[in-house]
């Protein structure tokens, strides 16, 4: 859940002041933001509380590769039934590397808010990529969000907010 938050907070700064970057795509994969779960799948492998709830699935037929990059996991989210982020994660700085290249390769060059953290973001009109590395865990995340979806999102928190007892 924390890397989802840390994600969703990069999305909000670095989409204000950048624009959309080259081929960017309504999803991930062919699977286009909204959709809704496709039954085939299964079961969720977890549940992130993030917005009250988003599951996460793993798609079967889905290869666990991206460029020269192995991954460890690759799962799709699934918020009020609706496909609204992808969270990829890997080991060792070689993948990361791998990821980085091919991102770059097909989405340009991307930012990178600071040259001493290993963090770049594409922020786009419809999706928004953050990539990440943890040097002292050795792992690498990668999570393509929907911003339509993060703003309705954003919207059902505050509405959650008002609601609490105390609320203004």
């Amino acid at each position: 859940m924390k890397k989802h938050v840390l994600a969703v907070v990069t999305v909000a700064l670095v989409s204000v002041v950048a624009s959309a970057y080259q081929n960017e795509e309504p999803g991930f994969r062919g699977h286009d933001w909204g959709m809704a779960f496709p039954k085939a799948w299964g079961l969720p492998v977890q549940t992130d509380t993030s917005f009250g709830g988003i599951r996460l699935y793993e798609d079967p037929a889905e290869s666990r590769t991206m460029g020269c990059a192995k991954l460890e996991s690759l799962e799709y989210g699934f918020w009020q039934g609706r496909l609204s982020d992808v969270r990829v994660e890997f080991r060792g700085y070689d993948n990361y590397k791998c990821v980085l290249d091919t991102l770059k390769e097909k989405f340009g060059d991307g930012v990178q808010p600071s040259p001493s953290v290993e963090r770049y973001v594409w922020p786009g009109s419809v999706t928004t990529i953050v990539l990440r590395y943890d040097q002292e865990r050795k792992k690498g995340y990668l999570t393509f969000i929907s911003k339509g979806i993060l703003n309705e999102q954003l919207e059902w928190e505050r509405a959650q907010t008002k609601k609490a007892p105390g609320a203004p």
